[in-house]
């Protein structure tokens, strides 16, 4: 699969983060990475965990099917459908009890950002991170003969994770897991069909839908 570097660069990261869950509370981990009061990084924040937002995956997928191949292509369709099902399911169903830091931790305590709607429950796992990362790495996929690449998108992936943190609407624990989901899925999604469709490998969903019309 050639993802060598998007992944380690990502397992890295989370398995530091596991330590540190292991470690110590995870309330005391939240205080530690969050700020004590407003500062220039606000607004920045505030816009750039928009990234893990349902939207953008949409928005990639469709200005990528004129230019990915189409295995590659519906591979991307399945990963961020999979990492949807997976968040839900989890969120939902398994770990509906779990609460956001607004609802476990003096809001004196916590900083918040003027303009972001706090939320409080379903926690765990984060949707926006899991999101990101099911994408990221399906464009370090798309993009596996540059492995800066991939090492950077892997990076900027942890930087929108730590975004949910920044705004107090999620744990370290919620984001490490949503991380893990977003890497599973499109993993998943990879054996599942990239290997198994026989389609010539050069020809976008756009170069298909135009040969069915002639």
């Amino acid at each position: 699969m050639r993802l060598s570097p998007y992944i380690a660069t990502s397992l890295i990261i989370i398995n530091i983060s596991l330590i540190i869950l292991l470690l110590f509370d995870k309330t005391a981990i939240h205080l530690a990475m969050t700020p004590n009061s407003a500062t220039p990084l606000d607004p920045i924040m505030a816009q750039l965990t928009h990234v893990g937002d349902g939207l953008v995956p949409v928005i990639v997928l469709a200005i990528l099917s004129y230019f990915v191949p189409f295995r590659t292509w519906i591979t991307g369709v399945a990963a961020s459908i999979f990492t949807g099902i997976l968040v839900q399911f989890f969120k939902k169903i398994v770990f509906p009890e779990y609460r956001r830091p607004a609802a476990l931790i003096d809001n004196d305590l916590l900083h918040f950002v003027d303009g972001v709607k706090i939320h409080h429950m379903y926690s765990f796992p984060s949707g926006h991170t899991a999101t990101v990362f099911g994408l990221f790495i399906f464009l370090a996929f798309v993009w596996r003969k540059h492995p800066w690449l991939q090492v950077l998108l892997a990076l900027f992936s942890t930087l929108v994770a730590y975004t949910r943190i920044y705004l107090s609407q999620h744990f370290l624990e919620d984001t490490v897991f949503g991380a893990l989901l977003g890497i599973i899925a499109f993993i998943v999604a990879y054996a599942l069909l990239y290997k198994r469709i026989n389609i010539d490998d050069k020809r976008t969903v756009f170069q298909l839908g135009k040969k069915a019309k002639l």
